[in-house]
């Protein structure tokens, strides 16, 4: 009997770290396992509503879902037709702050906040992380583009106002 008890503990033990691995991968990458890690959570879609950028056209779309009474609404990436992710810094922060993107991808750093906006990576230590560093600050509509060569992690900040925070992780 004592010994049925300890499977039972251990498959329970088990269950639980598979869980709580599986929800800190949702939120930390934002993304769930089951995602196609070969396609970027983006899609283009005709019709969508258009943004402008240095003079280049891009397409944001949006999804609505409808569950019961429950209605989510989720708010894609936004991409040029060249390929180039765009993320947008307001006074409330980066949007997407959280971004997955493969080898070699460009993005697209547009201030569209009444302050100024220098990106800049949280990790110092090392020259791999510091090559993401805006060499000079960019007021409105100011643009800072890197393409991301190296596989991994890259956390940065806004380095006029360190409290807003992103992540893109490359593959």
């Amino acid at each position: 009997m004592e010994e049925k008890i300890k499977d039972i503990f251990l498959i329970l033990l088990v269950g639980a770290v598979a869980v709580a691995t599986y929800y800190f991968y949702q939120n930390y990458f934002g993304v769930g396992i089951n995602n196609n890690q070969n396609e970027p959570n983006v899609e283009i879609i005709e019709g969508g509503s258009t943004a402008t950028s240095t003079n280049k056209t891009t397409t944001t779309s949006t999804k609505n879902t409808t569950t019961g009474t429950k209605t989510t609404t989720t708010k894609t990436s936004t991409i040029t037709p060249e390929g180039v992710y765009l993320i947008y810094y307001y006074k409330s922060g980066f949007s997407p702050n959280d971004l997955t993107i493969k080898r070699g991808t460009s993005v697209r750093f547009i201030n569209k906040s009444s302050t100024s906006m220098r990106v800049f990576a949280t990790d110092q230590s090392d020259l791999f992380h510091k090559q993401l560093n805006q060499s000079q600050t960019v007021g409105y509509d100011g643009v800072y583009e890197y393409t991301f060569t190296q596989v991994g992690l890259w956390e940065y900040t806004n380095a006029t106002n360190n409290i807003h925070l992103g992540k893109i992780l490359v593959y």
